[in-house]
């Protein structure tokens, strides 16, 4: 039987989480000039298919692929927002391709609603057009960062939000580890 976490240790987790991500996101900018998006993306991907293999093998827990085509299009959504997140750090600042790769929960509601068959309710339609507002103040706040480096920023959030609804629907069928593997 699946035991389910206490919200607490949940909560926990996620903070966790967020902590190494944002050390990724800082570190990620001390890279010499020739570690490019697509590597960082590579290297954080091998270490964490480590770790989840690891998992599986702990856990006693099978490498087994139910339902293919959300697994492997979770894994390339979610690499080309990896992919334009660290190439916008690159040409920008950690602070501003993070903050534009984090608009993705704009497009998990609007990508929902569009594509997915989820509702969008009255309430959620303040929240993104401050958020879009926001975006604007961020695209064109003439602090001279390349208009190119924004928007791969803008595209991260893009592809994450798709990511989202493909990491529910794989979810449904796959461990969580056999997800990120994706």
């Amino acid at each position: 039987m699946r035991r389910i976490p206490h919200p607490v240790e949940g909560g926990l987790l996620i903070l966790l989480s967020c902590f190494f991500y944002a050390c990724t996101s800082v570190l990620v900018k001390f890279l010499p000039e020739a570690a490019d998006g697509c590597f960082i993306s590579f290297i954080r991907f091998v270490i964490g298919a480590a770790l989840s293999l690891a998992a599986l093998t702990a856990f006693r827990r099978p490498l087994k692929i139910r339902d293919p085509l959300p697994w492997a299009m979770r894994g390339v959504f979610g690499a080309a927002s990896m992919v334009c997140a660290y190439l916008a750090i690159r040409m920008t600042s950690s602070g501003r391709a993070i903050l534009l790769s984090d608009t993705y929960p704009v497009f998990v509601v609007l990508f929902g609603a569009l594509f997915f068959g989820r509702k969008m309710r009255l309430g959620m339609l303040v929240p993104l057009f401050i958020c879009f507002g926001g975006v604007i103040l961020v695209l064109f706040d003439a602090t001279g960062y390349p208009l190119e480096g924004n928007l791969l920023g803008l595209a991260s959030g893009v592809f994450g939000g798709l990511a989202v609804h493909f990491v529910k629907l794989s979810l449904e069928r796959n461990s969580v580890y056999v997800v990120y593997l994706s």
